[in-house]
């Protein structure tokens, strides 16, 4: 990889943007139309249930966090390419909290077990308008995160009130 690869296109779509499409694709096959994806979901939900039903939750979790480190390293080659640079700062603070903002907004629980694919992608939108629209009024990254945090905070409880009038 080069400085220049995430500036590259395909047919004038950003090449990151197509990676994106590409992972979502696949990561929505595989939650949906696979054993192993409703292994994940089941483990999500109550790990000692999937054990006692005779099932590798160790196995489906070690699984789970490999895909995660190797999402991360397809995002880190993205970012370095991008910024050019590769500090371990440059993904401090902000980029953590816009994601976990993102997946709580498309309806994933902090508990585990909920969520989709397609809701997290629709969270993703959401709070990639919300950044775009604060940096387009010039305010400053700090108050951005308390925004973010805010709007984290706001969809637990959102959460919360239509679980309780679900059950």
């Amino acid at each position: 990889m080069y400085p220049g690869f995430a500036s590259m296109s395909i047919a004038s779509i950003p090449l990151t943007f197509v990676v994106a499409i590409v992972f979502f694709v696949i990561f929505l096959l595989l939650m949906k139309y696979t054993k192993f994806g409703r292994l994940i979901y089941a483990v999500g939900s109550n790990e000692n249930a999937v054990r006692l039903a005779g099932i590798n939750s160790k196995k489906i979790l070690f699984l789970v966090y490999l895909l995660e480190g190797f999402l991360c390293a397809v995002a880190g080659v993205l970012l370095t390419s991008r910024t050019g640079n590769a500090s371990a700062l440059t993904c401090s603070g902000d980029y953590a909290l816009s994601t976990v903002a993102a997946v709580v907004i498309g309806g994933a629980s902090l508990a585990g077990g909920e969520g989709t694919v397609i809701m997290t992608a629709v969270g993703v939108f959401v709070i990639a308008i919300i950044g775009n629209i604060m940096n387009l009024i010039g305010l400053p990254s700090y108050p951005q995160m308390v925004v973010k945090g805010a709007v984290i905070i706001l969809a637990v409880v959102l959460k919360g009130f239509s679980s309780k009038n679900q059950g």
